[in-house]
């Protein structure tokens, strides 16, 4: 059996705030897409729902995963 973990050392969960603007994301999902690219720092605003990325920190600019 193959054992895949991740190296809690490695990563960092970071919440989506307004400074935090997406770039660039494409899923392959046209809503999925428009609320990570348009919408996810407005729903945190008027509470709605709270947006992370989790991101190497040796690399922050490349998102590992989304969750919402």
């Amino acid at each position: 059996m193959v054992r895949q973990y991740i190296d809690n050392e490695s990563i960092r969960f970071i919440r989506l705030q307004p400074f935090n603007k997406v770039k660039s994301f494409d899923c392959r999902d046209a809503d999925l897409n428009d609320f990570i690219l348009n919408r996810a720092t407005l729903f945190d605003k008027y509470m709605l729902a709270v947006s992370y990325t989790c991101v190497d920190i040796n690399d922050t600019s490349r998102p590992l995963a989304y969750f919402i």
